[in-house]
């Protein structure tokens, strides 16, 4: 939308514009590591692409080709243009990758031959998908979609991590439509850990945002206390455990944060109600931002939050929130702001004056002598009532989303699109991060940079690690996260969330002692199991050797002992079916092609 504003006077300040030896180590080794990965990502596209045959990408679905293709009704999201992509009327599309949200290529023929158009899927039937495209182009004739990927991320985490080292002073940096970071506060915090300087001993307990706020300042105080003294008129935080009060505690009372959450324990909830504490007990005025490293868990955080009567704001582009979401869409709140109607008449006005500027430029190309005075006066004039409608859009739709981000609770959205320039109308000091050990640390980096006064990292660095396609690169360190980082390091105030309501106690004593000393305990009680009196958790080591496919693996060893695992439960349990049973794999390359789904239905 091309919303980030430009305040006058000075928003970034830098010692003599120069770095600190901590800056300057931390952007060169993440600017490297990132430019290792994308290569890399790059590389395994384009030699997929370049390598296998058009029958094998279709087959193993990374293509669907001989498409036909018509442009949609964009059921709200006006931001974008959506085309619907199918092989015929009703014809199945065979199996595929384009689930939503995935980043595709458009092409005619070949991607590695053409300049391929890109966009993302919206949404897909059996017989077709739908892509939302940024610009409207011819659809006659036929067509290939790729899977593909996003350059866009990259460029993100790289300018947050090119921002780091500026002091965050006040207003809103104008920068690429692209990109609209602004630099943090928190600086000494993320970069203590490239520092020569002698760490404390212990973690630093430092007073957040909120500290001048003797109501929040002292319940959260009496709350960090393993044992807190309750007061009349504090929030009630029914249901919450001690652990998950000490831990919103200290979200709130903590400048940085660190909340571990292993699985079963309520992270999410705890982020919940942290928001609810802010917005309905203590009805703070300072914009929340809530970011998490996929599209799905934002969109469980938004039904959360919403749920317990609080106002998110959904933020996603190119089609990647569920609709059944729709009504706390950024997208949705601007169809639905008073101000829509102008700006559309605006908009129809500006693509009105284009078309007659193009007009007139073939007009003066083609004539001379007085002719071509004339249609030179008739372009000025023209080009500048283009300008002029130009600024009062761009005025508009500033104004709009200044409204919606005020009357909203929370922000929602991803760490990357979190530096969306239709963002830039407002800093935000207030933020928490989900996943957080998901998610590389250049990758955290980017909410961070939009003026980060007051942070909370949400994650368990015992769990999945961020994912990363370069071996270099992750031997180099891109696949520790800012979250597994600060952990080890020991400088920043942390607690583990330690009660888990998930997994019988027989099946959660193993990830207890192993991954976390015995400091995960039982929110439920036991029941027989379902093998009788058989070990709940149990490991097979077999000999069975790996192989590749597509830069994956597999293992048919194992995937027949599964089966015959299976065989065996649903044989011997009467009243056991295939529904009953979960299977997970680390890739989805070990779950597809594999198993004989007939055998276990």
């Amino acid at each position: 939308m091309g919303l980030a504003t430009a305040q006058e006077g000075p928003q970034i300040s830098s010692t003599d514009n120069r770095d600190r030896p901590a800056d300057q180590n931390q952007k060169v080794a993440f600017t490297s590591l990132l430019n290792t990965e994308r290569a890399q990502e790059e590389a395994v596209i384009r030699e997929r692409l370049a390598t296998w045959s058009l029958q094998r990408l279709c087959e193993e679905g990374y293509t669907l080709n001989e498409l036909s293709a018509y442009w949609v009704e964009n059921r709200g999201r006006k931001q974008m243009k959506t085309v619907s992509f199918q092989l015929g009327p009703g014809v199945v599309l065979p199996e595929n990758r384009f689930e939503h949200g995935t980043q595709v290529l458009i092409s005619r023929l070949d991607p590695l031959q053409e300049k391929p158009k890109r966009g993302n899927v919206v949404s897909r039937g059996k017989s077709h998908i739908r892509v939302g495209v940024e610009d409207v182009f011819a659809l006659d004739g036929e067509w290939r979609v790729d899977v593909g990927t996003s350059m866009v991320s990259y460029d993100r985490m790289i300018h947050a991590v090119n921002s780091l080292g500026q002091q965050y002073i006040g207003g809103i940096k104008s920068d690429k439509e692209l990109i609209a970071c602004a630099g943090t506060l928190l600086a000494d915090v993320l970069l203590s850990g490239f520092s020569r300087e002698r760490p404390p001993a212990l973690p630093q307990s430092t007073p957040g945002i909120f500290s001048e706020d003797m109501r929040i300042r002292s319940w959260a105080a009496r709350y960090m206390r393993p044992n807190p003294i309750a007061i009349d008129g504090d929030p009630s935080l029914e249901g919450m455990n001690s652990t998950q009060k000490r831990a919103i505690a200290m979200m709130i009372g903590e400048r940085f944060s660190l909340i571990q959450g292993p699985p079963g324990t309520g992270k999410t909830r705890t982020i919940i109600e942290t928001i609810k504490v802010l917005k309905t007990d203590f009805a703070v005025s300072q914009p929340l931002l809530v970011c998490t490293y996929t599209n799905v868990a934002v969109d469980n955080l938004v039904e959360g939050i919403a749920a317990s009567g609080l106002k998110p704001l959904r933020v996603a582009y190119s089609g990647k929130a569920n609709l059944a979401l729709e009504e706390h869409t950024l997208e949705w709140k601007l169809l639905q702001h008073p101000l829509h109607p102008q700006a559309e008449t605006q908009a129809k006005e500006l693509e009105d004056l284009s078309a007659k500027i193009n007009v007139y430029r073939d007009k003066v190309a083609k004539s001379d002598g007085a002719s071509r005075n004339n249609n030179k006066q008739n372009l000025l004039r023209l080009q500048q009532r283009f300008t002029i409608a130009g600024n009062r859009l761009y005025g508009m739709r500033r104004d709009m989303m200044r409204d919606i981000i005020d009357d909203c609770d929370v922000l929602c959205t991803t760490c990357i699109t979190s530096a969306a320039s239709a963002l830039g109308v407002t800093d935000f000091p207030v933020v928490f991060l989900d996943e957080a050990s998901m998610s590389t640390e250049p990758a955290s980096l980017v909410p961070l940079m939009k003026g980060a006064r007051h942070v909370s990292l949400i994650g368990d660095h015992k769990q999945l690690p961020p994912i990363i396609t370069s071996p270099e690169a992750k031997a180099l360190g891109l696949g520790v996260s800012l979250f597994e980082r600060l952990i080890e390091e020991g400088r920043v105030p942390s607690i583990m969330l330690d009660i888990q309501y998930r997994m019988q106690p027989s099946i959660s004593a193993f990830p207890s002692l192993e991954f976390y000393d015995l400091g995960l305990r039982d929110g439920i009680g036991a029941q027989e199991p379902l093998n009788g009196m058989r070990n709940s958790v149990v490991f097979i080591d077999h000999a069975g050797a790996e192989s590749m496919k597509d830069r994956s693996r597999v293992n048919w060893n194992e995937a027949h002992i599964v089966m015959g695992v299976i065989e065996e439960l649903l044989s011997s349990n009467e009243n056991l079916t295939g529904h009953d049973i979960g299977i997970i794999a680390p890739t989805l390359h070990a779950l597809s092609g594999h198993w004989d789904t007939k055998r276990c239905s």
